[in-house]
């Protein structure tokens, strides 16, 4: 047992982790006033000592000295970047606050250094419906990515941090930048005829091609630029090698279309697709017009392709629906 005044903290004792181990205890028996003590003093010998920080983290936030916890916390984070605690505390800490633009960054970083804990991404899918991005950073659209994977999640809470996100994405800026400007279908189709790799950088966007498949996009220019894009493969459905090398694209443009309940407005004749069924890549665009639970080929669609994409519209699409026909 340490007495109320201590004698330097290398004359206590030789190993650091030793007195935090101590202080933990003292913690852990709430002589809570004893414990900040030692873990300052250790401080004093150890400056970025981990568990003195955390201790005297905790000790602040019993108090309600939320400065001091914030600056144990920030100096913690600072200094061990990949302990996932102190960006938890942190995060945990603000929210307390009700300071939830501020809990962002921390939340974003638990789920990237701790993937397989589900409680982060749902703390952090829960911050995204307060967030909206005035810039960009490739750890938000890597935590945002990790929550758009977890089927788990409720993604609507999100829609308008990706959004944010999505406009201030710089390798989202030519995709953007065709939806905005092609104000009707044949300025659209000179664009993509002038530069066809433009639909490739649709394809390989994962976080536009992730929120279609999660929830609707409350963008008017992204959401044309859509309906032209579908028209796009309609036409050149013909193409069929070509067309291949869209289906992840098409699969997600179907789950988007499916979950908008077929809205966008459409004058194309797509009648002949439903008689025209060999390949997934046909299959998903019937989709991009019309659910496929009914179809009469429908049992066997999951042959013709065992993409994970394509497995994720089948379920969308045809599956979960005849489960909720089911429970009727």
């Amino acid at each position: 047992m340490y007495s109320q005044s201590f004698t330097p903290i290398m004359d206590i004792v030789g190993d650091p982790n030793e007195l935090g181990r101590e202080a933990e205890r003292l913690l852990s028996v709430g002589r809570a006033a004893e414990a900040e003590r030692l873990c300052r003093a250790l401080l004093g010998a150890v400056p970025d000592h981990p568990t003195a920080l955390m201790i005297l983290s905790v000790v602040c936030l019993a108090d309600g000295r939320w400065a001091d916890a914030e600056a144990f916390l920030l100096r913690g984070s600072a200094c061990q970047p990949h302990v996932v605690g102190f960006q938890a505390a942190l995060a945990q800490l603000y929210l307390r606050l009700n300071q939830p633009a501020r809990a962002v960054e921390p939340l974003e970083n638990c789920v990237l250094l701790d993937p397989g804990a589900r409680e982060h991404r749902a703390n952090l899918v829960a911050v995204y419906q307060t967030r909206v991005f005035a810039g960009f950073s490739e750890e938000s659209k890597r935590a945002m990515l990790a929550c758009l994977a977890d089927d788990t999640l409720t993604h609507s809470l999100m829609h308008r941090a990706w959004l944010s996100l999505l406009r201030a994405d710089p390798e989202a800026g030519d995709i953007l930048k065709l939806f905005d400007s092609a104000v009707d279908y044949a300025s659209f189709r000179a664009r993509i005829v002038f530069a066809p790799g433009l639909l490739v950088a649709v394809q390989n966007h994962q976080l536009l091609r992730r929120g279609l498949e999660r929830f609707l996009v409350a963008d008017v220019a992204i959401e044309r630029g859509l309906t032209f894009v579908r028209r796009w493969f309609l036409e050149n459905r013909g193409d069929r090698e070509g067309l291949a090398s869209f289906l992840p694209l098409l699969c997600a443009l179907a789950q988007y279309c499916f979950l908008t309940e077929y809205v966008f407005p459409s004058d194309e004749d797509f009648g002949a697709l439903r008689d025209d069924l060999p390949t997934a890549t046909a299959v998903a665009l019937l989709g991009c017009y019309e659910p496929l639970s009914g179809h009469a080929l429908a049992a066997g669609f999951a042959q013709l392709s065992d993409d994970d994409g394509y497995r994720d519209m089948l379920r969308t699409l045809i599956e979960e629906p005849r489960e909720e026909l089911a429970l009727l």
